[in-house]
């Protein structure tokens, strides 16, 4: 497969200024890696030749793959995390989570660092805090919205529509990016009718 390239920038090692600058540019690399070719293509020396630097660079802001992987994987989810927060205040809230929730980069960048996770328990720690809290914002979101409607949480548990909601678009999209797409399109507007009627719903239906 052809190099992935992210920038054509060469930092110096010492240059303390470019520190920062260094570090996105060596998580943006870490992550072109894993989505072209897996986590287990990222090495030091593939994010050195992906990011234009000297590999001795690499090193210097992360000693071990495990503090990159962290990285990464904290700020990517610091990112999600804000997008799901703003899906609270979307005039169709549900609508806007199911469109994260079904996105092929979130679910294909969840599974590498899920099978990341099986071997190093710092990224399987990191992951359950992630989860944790997307769920929580997911739950609130049905919560906010069956109030309103007058709809019985009882009846309706938030917490176990979340689960359907995010279960249901990772899968679909997991399927997709292995050509497995049988029922799919059904799925995908079954899915987006009963958004649609929990955003219409009144007490009386």
């Amino acid at each position: 497969m052809a190099e992935v390239t992210v920038s054509s920038i060469f930092f110096r090692s010492d240059d303390e200024d470019d520190g920062p600058a260094i570090r996105e540019l060596l998580m943006d690399a870490t992550l072109a890696v894993m989505q072209s070719d897996g986590y287990p293509a990222v090495t030091p020396k593939r994010i050195a030749a992906t990011s234009g630097v000297a590999q001795a660079v690499v090193a210097h802001h992360f000693p071990s793959m495990d503090a990159l992987f962290l990285a990464v994987l904290r700020r990517d989810a610091h990112a999600a995390l804000e997008r799901w927060r703003r899906a609270l205040t979307d005039d169709d809230p549900l609508g806007a989570l199911w469109l994260i929730n079904s996105e092929s980069r979130t679910t294909q960048l969840n599974a590498e660092f899920m099978a990341l996770a099986i071997h190093c328990e710092a990224v399987a720690a990191e992951l359950r805090t992630y989860a944790r809290q997307a769920r929580e914002i997911e739950t609130a979101a049905f919560d906010m919205v069956l109030r309103a409607r007058g709809i019985d949480v009882q009846k309706y548990p938030p917490v176990v529509l979340a689960t359907i909601l995010s279960g249901i678009g990772r899968t679909v999209t997991g399927e997709a990016a292995l050509g497995i797409t049988a029922a799919h399109a059904e799925t995908m507007e079954f899915i987006e009718r009963c958004l649609r009627q929990f955003e219409i719903a009144s007490a009386s239906d």
